[in-house]
């Protein structure tokens, strides 16, 4: 027994190296798409002192009015990763992400032990439950969420759920309801938080009160099992609605149900689209090849189209496996897992229209069901396989065989995807292939390009952008940013006025055009329009320094405070400045800011990044590498300038 028990230990180490070398090469990622407004611009994080503000205040969530949400707890953490690092470091926050994810690891070996104990008895069900969690914690699919960091919020509020299972199992923690404190946590780091309580409504029905799914409309057959059921389940059911509730009224006011005829047709058309959204995501558990940072689902209209059609017959088959599976207690973990997969997608796929049709990253918490369900059929299987007399003797040991191949695989997927997620313009050129006409992949692989000062190429994608979704803001904000680098100001202009009036509420169409402005000499102009994105956003950093620059161009016949006298939060701003004026594509400027900042700061090891980056885009490589090295000199570890490094002398080498 003994050496089976350490036989145990040896292969769970082996699983989790297995886990650490395909994770190994994401490490060092950078922030990706909606990082930045949450994160990377978001001056909140920066004051670990803020936490209190996260959990009264929905502007900390991120600068961008139109994707707020009240998830203090995710906000939380992404602050406590700023105050770790003590700047925006990317291996901090990945770190964090992947140790919390190696928790899960283990919780969800106990929760997917106890079901099967529960289920059957059998002497390999520890086995059946490392196997199963391994895949799980292997499985491709998941990069897509361990890599965006923002998505933490999927994965730690995953871990919330399964850690309120572990205590709901302990007698001691249950009878405090220590299972709570992790739930309304879960629920403080995403709304899917919530799925715990109908989730765990459905363990107490199959598991406990041991009835099948309909078990409780049978009165007279079940009633006081039913009695018993509601009694357990009803307490969390009402308070996870009630704080669901609340939580919308004070932070978000209104309801997302639309109201008119329009506006219900559009949530069928909807609610029937996600029949094959969801076909999709149980396509990508079985074989994760059409995995994409955003996809290109639309709405679809017609619910007699055969794709339509399939994906409902096969939703309709699993319900109904589920509902079998729920009639005997030796297969009520695959019911159970069924269930869980269902309801997790829920609250993304159902009626509620939102803007994203499909993502990816949705399906880290619903594949846990998916897991439990399959990984539960095939142990049984395998039980029978083992206890028949019939059997070959090769049986095990092909399964065995089998399912290595299968984690190996897995091993070498997410292995790659972390090197798609490793840059930008990676990351966007694989959504282009996969999903071509989605306008926000478009804008976002040729913003790549212009960064490059690739704007013919860059041309090219924001024309496709522009003919997808005519009417949105950052498609004509990055056109102005692009037209103005190519020398074309008066139809870069027109197009920054078009991003004001389709979205006035976006603070991008705001800085973007007060840049353009400003590099024009129209200094009262950018002036009076900057005060405009402050009343619609007075948390976005950059405007500040932004609108004091302004002021001292309005006031001084200099223009500029002089730098001797710049405090560290001036420095800071010439840095955003810097950042602002890169993005712009007016590389001189951001050269120019750095350069600003360093009067002050000679050491400033940021600031010779920043100039690196520039003198990169411009290709201008030894300057690149002048600057580069300087940063490197001052701290040889900084990562951001051994990659722009890299690059000057990449280009440096080409040229010669």
């Amino acid at each position: 027994m003994k050496l089976e028990k350490y036989f145990f230990i040896v292969v769970s180490l082996a699983l989790t190296a297995i886990l650490f070398l395909s994770y190994w090469n994401h490490f060092d990622n950078g922030f990706q798409f909606d990082d930045y407004h949450t994160i990377v611009h978001n001056v909140h994080i920066r004051k670990i002192s803020n936490i209190y503000h996260f959990f009264t205040d929905i502007e900390t969530y991120g600068i961008n009015p139109d994707n707020r949400t009240y998830n203090p707890i995710l906000v939380t953490l992404n602050a406590i990763d700023f105050w770790i690092g003590g700047e925006l470091k990317p291996k901090v926050f990945h770190t964090s992400i992947f140790s919390s994810y190696l928790v899960l690891g283990v919780l969800l070996y106990l929760l997917l032990k106890r079901i099967f104990d529960i289920s059957i008895n059998d002497k390999w069900n520890s086995w059946f439950a490392l196997f199963s969690t391994a895949f799980f914690m292997q499985h491709t699919a998941n990069a897509e969420t361990i890599n965006y960091i923002i998505m933490r919020s999927d994965s730690f509020s995953t871990l919330m759920i399964v850690a309120s299972f572990i205590l709901y199992f302990n007698d001691t923690a249950r009878s405090f309801r220590l299972h709570y404190i992790t739930f309304l946590i879960g629920l403080g780091t995403k709304a899917t938080g919530f799925i715990f309580a109908p989730l765990l409504a459905a363990y107490i029905l199959l598991f406990e009160e041991k009835m099948p799914l309909w078990g409780p409309f049978l009165l007279t057959k079940n009633f006081k099992s039913t009695v018993i059921f509601i009694k357990k389940s009803l307490p969390i059911l009402i308070i996870a609605t009630c704080i669901f509730y609340l939580e919308r009224i004070a932070f978000r006011q209104g309801n997302p149900l639309p109201a008119s005829g329009a506006g219900l047709s559009r949530s069928f058309d909807y609610f029937v689209t996600q029949w094959y959204v969801i076909a999709h995501y149980i396509g990508n558990f079985i074989l994760p090849l059409d995995l994409s940072v955003d996809t290109d689902f639309s709405t679809i209209t017609n619910v007699l189209q055969r794709k339509v059609l399939l994906s409902l017959m096969l939703l309709v088959a699993m319900a109904a496996a589920g509902f079998i599976a729920s009639r005997k207690q030796e297969t009520r973990p695959i019911a159970f897992g069924i269930i869980w997969f269902f309801f997790a997608l829920a609250p993304t796929s159902s009626f509620i229209p939102f803007g994203q049709i499909a993502n990816d990253h949705r399906t880290f918490f619903p594949y846990i069901g998916l897991v439990m369900a399959a990984g539960w059929w095939i142990s049984l299987k395998i039980i029978q396989i083992r206890d028949s007399a019939s059997a070959s003797r090769m049986a095990i040991p092909a399964i065995a065989a089998l399912y290595l191949l299968v984690i190996g695989l897995h091993t070498y997927g997410t292995f790659q995807r972390n090197i798609v997620w490793g840059s930008a313009e990676l990351l966007w050129k694989d959504a282009t292939v996969k999903a071509p006409n989605n306008a926000r992949v478009q804008l976002n692989y040729g913003l790549t390009q212009m960064e490059k000062g690739n704007y013919n190429e860059a041309l090219i994608h924001y024309n496709k952008a522009l003919e997808l979704w005519p009417r949105w803001s950052y498609i004509h904000i990055n056109m102005g940013i692009l037209k103005n680098a190519m020398g074309n100001s008066a139809e870069a202009e027109q197009h920054f006025k078009k991003a004001l009036q389709y979205h006035p509420m976006n603070p991008n169409s705001y800085y973007y055009y007060v840049v353009f402005l400003d590099n024009k000499s129209r200094t009262k102009e950018a002036f009076d329009l900057i005060e405009r994105g402050i009343k619609i956003s007075p948390n976005f950093d950059s405007f500040n320094q932004l609108r004091d620059n302004l002021r001292r161009k309005l006031t001084s016949s200099e223009g500029s405070t002089k730098p001797a006298l710049l405090t560290d939060k001036q420095v800071s701003g010439y840095i955003d400045l810097s950042l602002i004026y890169y993005k712009a594509g007016d590389f001189k400027k951001s050269i120019s800011a750095c350069e600003n900042a360093l009067k002050s700061r000679p050491n400033h090891v940021v600031a010779y990044n920043n100039i690196c980056s520039a003198y990169n885009a411009m290709s201008e490589w030894e300057k690149a590498r002048d600057a580069c090295e300087k940063a490197l000199k001052i701290n040889p570890d900084y990562e951001l300038a051994k990659n722009n490094l890299r690059i000057a002398i990449e280009g440096s080498e080409k040229r010669n």
